[in-house]
């Protein structure tokens, strides 16, 4: 009647208190979060990768200042990417650099996310979510390269078909 004997318990809040909810309910309850059924926000680990191809292209940069020299063949993105001097956008050196490692690093970036985006891409097409992370990165990676060596010749003829077609 004046409360003697009783326990007073303690408010709970937060996740301790759904934890606590959960266990007077059957063993198949689930306690659900704000984020449950949300797909996880992949821009933290992307610019954090990015900012990991900004200083590839930093180290890039200072290695051909040492007289490293690299070629793919595309005279424009040799002097791009690996030429000494770098090309004019701001008109003032330091900002020209700055933008200039920016440029590199974009590129580093997505050329290093193609096999990544492809596994991901692969992943969401067949729909399988819970597939071995190692196995399918290293499919697509063989799977784009026998691709790449299936098709080299055949679209350099459809190209080199089309181009005299219309020319």
């Amino acid at each position: 009647m004046f409360g003697f004997g009783k326990k007073e318990e303690v408010k709970l809040v937060g996740a301790k208190r759904k934890l606590e909810h959960a266990k007077k309910f059957n063993a198949g309850y689930q306690v659900k979060s704000k984020r449950e059924g949300k797909e996880p926000n992949p821009r933290l680990a992307a610019a954090i990768v990015w900012a990991m191809a900004v200083a590839a292209a930093v180290l890039l940069g200072e290695a051909i200042k040492k007289g490293e020299t690299y070629s793919t063949g595309n005279q424009g993105f040799d002097k791009l990417m690996f030429g000494a001097t770098g090309p004019s956008f701001a008109g003032s050196p330091e900002i020209d650099y700055l933008l200039l490692l920016v440029i590199r690093g974009t590129i580093i970036f997505m050329i290093a996310g193609i096999i990544p985006g492809l596994t991901l891409l692969w992943q969401r097409i067949f729909d399988k979510a819970h597939m071995n992370v190692y196995i399918g990165f290293w499919g697509v990676t063989v799977g784009l390269g026998v691709v790449y060596l299936l098709s080299k010749g055949f679209f350099a003829d459809v190209t080199k078909q089309f181009s005299q077609a219309f020319m």
